[in-house]
């Protein structure tokens, strides 16, 4: 597990699990997003981006993934 530093208002952090491709996203209120599909590339976008948040926001796009599963 790889933990990524998001730092905005809505999102405390994401964890990158590189066994199963996922990205769970950690909200300041408590809930967590679990997105799959994710490879080093992506997680590579995020940590590379000068806006980390826009970039997990344009790579969880429901257009381009199937819909989170949520848990609280």
């Amino acid at each position: 597990m790889i933990i990524i530093p998001i730092i905005s208002r809505q999102i405390a952090f994401a964890k990158y699990d590189g066994q199963t491709g996922e990205i769970s996203v950690y909200y300041h209120t408590g809930k967590v997003e679990c997105y799959s599909g994710f490879d080093l590339d992506d997680l590579q976008a995020i940590v590379d981006a000068s806006n980390r948040y826009d970039m997990l926001i344009h790579l969880t796009d429901p257009q381009r993934i199937p819909q989170p599963s949520t848990t609280t």
